[in-house]
């Protein structure tokens, strides 16, 4: 799923070899465009079309040109001379003039609803420079002022196998990979370009091959893993998660990973929490959780009938030997989250001892007193050095979430935006995962799943409901989910 530039190269000629010329491949592309885009916005809007003079510039003229089909007010500025752009790439403005699109030397800011870059392609190196230069900073004032930029292919100016960005680089807020993805949009500094990652099939380039070190989940893997509850089932197939959660100044955080539990398809949610916040807890709870105090969460645990358990958000750290005890001994499936975490770091052997299947969820800094990073390691090479070291799930929060595993390919997440920078994320995402644990989905593909579905409740609440990256909140991301797994659910088309 994730190649060079070069081996992508050699998949469209092999694709144009087996009889798939370059205009359907380009059609293809573009609608797989469209398609992201119209789960953006729920009507049309004003979309500008910054376009190259190879391949990429004719895929989002191609896309432009289906936009103004679909009611769209499109514009496309012109970044070089008709005569100056490939036999492709004029062809493909010719036919979106003809549709309707429209050739602007400007843009004014705050009136674009949409902004499609496709500057430059994987064939390109270097800082954006003259036109292309001018034409990026077009671009991040567009951004600026709210528009929504989707790169084709990769953002303009990002090195496609390297991943480093030059001055310059477009910022994307999301970045719709065709065909594959390609290698450099998962380094550690391109997280900070790409946006959320939609990656789109073209014909004659088959599926990929599950090789290699690191990989993505598609959608309709990712769909696969959590069909629809049969019309018979009842609470009991649906899971029944504990959550050992909270203390005093932290009781949102056992609401919180409740609200996720729930949100995200838990059957039935049992919240334990230390005695002197029970009635903060069981007053803001979602009704239909059940919250009982308890002194021993180990002993709680082992006393109900769960099928997964959630531990650590704003747990504190009166009930460490309890907490390590819970970890080692819990029979089923379990998320070790925040102060759990850090409990484990005292008693890292802890993990090995573990008879269930454990999913480990730090940020940087928890990550960092569970095995600290060696210098000059990618996030990539430190994930993967735990993972050679410990059993279990490791899944390393960041801009883009990583999952590792033992013996398995990396997996990267592909969705989220920076409004998920803010207290209590963290919270709902072990609900979440609890949660998918607890419908017996494999800890692995449970926390895939998770940090997916995470992700892209918050996309559609930012980029289609209007909901501001400094305006959303974790309870919003929890009243979310159901959203989607809805789109999850309806494949892409263009």
């Amino acid at each position: 799923m994730i190649v060079t530039s070069a081996a992508m190269r050699e998949l469209e000629a092999e694709a144009i070899r087996q009889g798939h010329d370059e205009a359907r491949l380009m059609e293809a592309a573009a609608a797989g465009i469209v398609a992201v885009a119209s789960r953006w916005f729920r009507a049309p809007g004003r979309c500008v079309v910054f376009a190259g003079k190879g391949n990429n510039g004719g895929d989002v003229l191609v896309a432009g040109r289906m936009l103004e089909e679909r009611g769209w007010q499109v514009d496309a500025v012109p970044v070089y001379a008709a005569d100056e752009l490939s036999p492709v790439a004029r062809e493909r403005q010719h036919e979106f003039l003809a549709a309707g699109g429209r050739l602007r030397e400007a843009i004014a800011p705050a009136t674009a609803d949409l902004v499609l870059d496709g500057l430059l392609g994987t064939g390109a190196r270097g800082a954006l420079r003259g036109p292309l230069g001018a034409a990026a900073e077009a671009i991040a004032t567009l951004r600026a002022a709210g528009a929504r930029v989707l790169s084709a292919d990769l953002p303009s100016g990002l090195d496609p196998d390297s991943g480093e960005a030059p001055e310059g680089t477009v910022v994307a807020d999301c970045t719709v990979a065709i065909g594959r993805a390609k290698m450099g949009l998962f380094s550690d500094e391109a997280g900070a370009f790409t946006g959320s990652i939609e990656v789109i099939a073209l014909p004659g380039v088959p599926p990929a091959a599950p090789t290699g070190s690191e990989t993505l989940f598609t959608r309709a893997e990712l769909a696969r893993l959590i069909p629809r509850p049969a019309l018979d089932a009842h609470k009991g197939d649906c899971g029944r998660v504990g959550i050992v959660a909270g203390s005093v100044g932290f009781a949102g955080a056992a609401v919180l990973a409740a609200s996720g539990a729930l949100r995200a398809g838990a059957g039935l949610v049992t919240v334990f929490v230390p005695p002197d916040v029970y009635p903060v807890v069981a007053s803001a709870a979602p009704p239909e959780a059940m919250v009982r105090p308890c002194t021993d969460p180990a002993g709680a645990a082992s006393a109900a009938s769960l099928d997964a358990i959630a531990v650590g958000p704003g747990l504190g750290f009166a009930h460490r030997e309890s907490v390590l005890r819970l970890i080692a001994e819990f029979p089923g499936p379990a998320v070790i989250d925040a102060d759990a975490l850090t409990a484990l770091a005292s008693a890292p052997e802890t993990l090995h001892r573990a008879v269930g299947a454990r999913v480990l969820t730090p940020h940087p800094g928890e990550m960092a007193r569970l095995f600290p990073c060696r210098e000059g390691w990618s996030r990539l090479e430190w994930g993967t050095a735990w993972a050679a070291d410990n059993p279990g799930v490791l899944l390393l929060k960041r801009p883009r979430t990583l999952i590792v595993a033992r013996g398995m390919p990396a997996v990267h997440n592909t969705t989220g935006n920076p409004g998920m920078a803010a207290g209590g994320m963290g919270d709902v995402l072990t609900g979440i995962l609890a949660a998918l644990l607890g419908r017996g989905i494999a800890p692995r593909e449970a926390a895939v799943l998770g940090a997916w579905l995470h992700g892209r409740s918050a996309d559609l609440l930012v980029h289609r409901d209007g909901v501001s990256e400094e305006g959303l909140t974790a309870s919003d991301v929890a009243r979310g989910l159901g959203e989607a797994l809805r789109d999850l659910r309806r494949p892409l088309k263009g």
